[in-house]
């Protein structure tokens, strides 16, 4: 077992997003219903995201004020196109965006495994271990991001550049001492935190071990989605997600259904073939790639 929270909640998501959409479709939204250009929604919600940054209590209502309280038809033509970039801006002593979809670790830390959950040290030499948690209300890490998002309604694409600055809170929630003693490895080039048949890494297994990973470590992040629905390249602007065909997306409220003729909305588990899978590893002593890897297939 190598990261395997950290991978277990990232795929915990991508699922969700799927089953949602396969087993729990509302009904059809009604044949005058308007259609809504996702790339002008999607730059309206990340406008209204960048207000509440850094404000708890709004992000906790945000999904249900902005998405799952309304009903709406979204529309992901053919050929629509979107960027995604992160850009240095915003600085932290901890972790910050830079550009080329990277982020840079700007002090050592320790890295480990408890109760499949992943602790950070800032200080070996003080046993005080705190959960790496980016998403729930006791996290002990701040994000201060903004999206800053380009429409271009004529070639029908959209530029979207994420800066975040990720800082260690002051008063820290979840504190735990390591009963057990584990010995401390130096990351290290070829390295692998999840399971990987590759003969040339070297598994490294967090409940084991503690990771020492030194300051001005990148973290690079790469997607890769093939099929016949999206699919991801990769140029100058980013991360280039294409829609192969025209996607309907209808939310209501709670309930979310997929069609891709505004004709059938009735979509099994069956019809679409979906297998993601969450690499990471270790380049050499200072850069740690992330790599997700999704096939998304429509059986017509």
């Amino acid at each position: 077992m190598y990261i395997s929270e950290m991978k277990k909640n990232f795929l915990k998501l991508i699922y969700l997003i799927y089953m949602m959409i396969i087993l729990f479709s509302c009904v059809p939204p009604s044949k005058d219903m308007a259609e809504i250009n996702i790339l002008e929604w999607l730059n309206e919600l990340l406008n209204k995201f960048n207000e509440i940054n850094l404000n708890k209590e709004k992000q906790k209502v945000f999904i249900e004020d902005e998405i799952r309280g309304k009903k709406i038809l979204l529309i992901f033509k053919k050929e629509y196109k979107i960027y995604l970039n992160t850009i240095k801006k915003n600085e932290s002593d901890f972790i910050y965006s830079i550009d080329d979809n990277s982020f840079i670790l700007k002090r050592p830390i320790y890295l480990t495994s408890e109760n499949n959950e992943i602790y950070i040290n800032t200080d070996i030499n003080k046993n005080q271990w705190f959960k790496f948690d980016l998403f729930g209300t006791e996290s002990n890490i701040e994000n201060d991001y903004n999206f800053i998002s380009q429409l271009n309604e004529k070639n029908n694409r959209m530029q979207i550049n994420l800066t975040s600055a990720l800082r260690i809170k002051k008063k820290l929630n979840n504190i735990i001492t390591l009963k057990n003693k584990k010995e401390v490895v130096k990351l290290n080039a070829n390295m692998a935190f999840t399971d990987d048949n590759n003969k040339d890494t070297s598994p490294v297994d967090l409940n084991k071990k503690i990771l020492y990973i030194p300051g001005e470590t990148i973290f690079t992040i790469n997607i890769d989605i093939t099929g016949n629905i999206i699919n991801t390249t990769k140029n100058e602007n980013g991360i280039n997600i294409t829609a192969l065909k025209d996607i309907f997306i209808y939310i209501n409220k709670k309930m979310l259904n997929i069609s891709f003729n505004k004709e059938k909305w009735d979509l099994t588990l069956s019809a679409i073939d979906f297998t993601p899978k969450l690499t990471i590893k270790s380049i050499n002593e200072k850069k740690i790639n992330f790599h997700l890897d999704i096939k998304l297939l429509h059986k017509e």
